[in-house]
């Protein structure tokens, strides 16, 4: 706490509304989208890895969460202060840092993919920064964001390899999906088992996030094996298509995913009245549209663009 009162003095103005979009750099948003457009229109091999890795990552982070259950630094100290416009997305218990270590996996397998040195000096910087950046606006402390860069790095190099061989092994592939589909049913079920147990009022807020945080990742886990197996045996899609139809198709394809992640929300919620169960289903088909849906579109895509020519 003592480093986190002194970048508590060192606030200003200008550094929160820049740590803040720093640290928006490791949101879902960000990750959902820089994981699509890689997947869609860059290295499908490298977008399916860093999905599963991400993922895999997402599932641990909620476990030790969950195990743990250290509060957020302004309920551990009432007397210390965040930056209020961090307060929304930090949600969930504190140890360790989801920010930090899903941006450290999503950055981390792009590290290992390229080979350009300056690209990956940036890309270090990146995890860098949104890790302090959660140190900075209160809502992490450094255990937090050390443990989750140490996850983080330690799933970029092994797991990682991992999921790239499920895609050349197809008994790899089988493994790793329903291994993935039973450590989020299981997260669901520990989660729950916390949450009951929980007392005091921002325990029971911190570990019914947790509870619905778990039962997103287990919707995401149900479509993948689905989304996996139809593009092994049906759509096989080809990334390939003119520079502007690429952009054309990222740009279009990134809006109806968070139309659909926005748009559906309110949909699920009038259907379904359990909050994790509602986010479950609409991972789900939000999974299914980007892994399945959407590249069976891409032929479309291609044809458009040779229709019209490079521009």
């Amino acid at each position: 706490m003592e480093i986190l009162r002194l970048l508590e003095k060192c606030r200003t103005p200008v550094l929160d509304r820049l740590f803040s979009m720093i640290t928006f750099l490791g949101d879902e948003v960000i990750i959902l989208g820089v994981a699509f457009v890689i997947f869609w229109c860059l290295d499908k091999r490298l977008g399916y890895s860093m999905m599963y890795s991400v993922m895999v990552g997402v599932i641990m982070n909620l476990f030790l969460k969950a195990l743990f259950q250290i509060p957020r630094p302004w309920v551990r100290d009432p007397m210390f202060t965040i930056v209020e416009s961090a307060r929304a997305a930090a949600t969930g218990y504190s140890f360790p840092s989801g920010h930090t270590q899903n941006s450290t996996v999503l950055f981390g397998s792009l590290f290992r993919a390229v080979k350009r040195k300056g690209l990956r000096i940036l890309l270090i910087a990146v995890i860098f920064l949104i890790g302090f950046s959660r140190m900075y606006l209160g809502v992490h402390t450094p255990a937090d964001v050390l443990t989750s860069w140490v996850i983080g790095a330690l799933l970029v190099a092994f797991v990682f390899p991992l999921l790239r061989r499920a895609e050349t092994d197809r008994r790899v592939g089988l493994f790793v999906n329903i291994g993935f589909v039973m450590a989020a049913a299981l997260l669901v079920l520990f989660s729950e088992r916390t949450f009951a147990s929980a007392v005091g009022a921002e325990s029971v807020k911190f570990a019914a996030d947790g509870v619905k945080h778990a039962y997103t990742i287990l919707g995401v886990s149900l479509a993948f094996p689905i989304v996996w197996y139809v593009d092994l045996r049906v759509l096989k899609f080809d990334l390939k298509a003119e520079w502007w139809a690429q952009i054309m198709k990222c740009l279009v394809g990134v809006a109806l995913v968070y139309a659909i992640r926005i748009g559906l929300k309110p949909v699920m919620a009038s259907f379904i009245r359990h909050e994790g169960a509602a986010s479950a289903v609409r991972y789900f088909l939000l999974a299914l549209f980007g892994g399945m849906a959407w590249p069976g579109t891409f032929r479309f895509w291609a044809r458009f663009g040779e229709k019209y020519g490079s521009l």
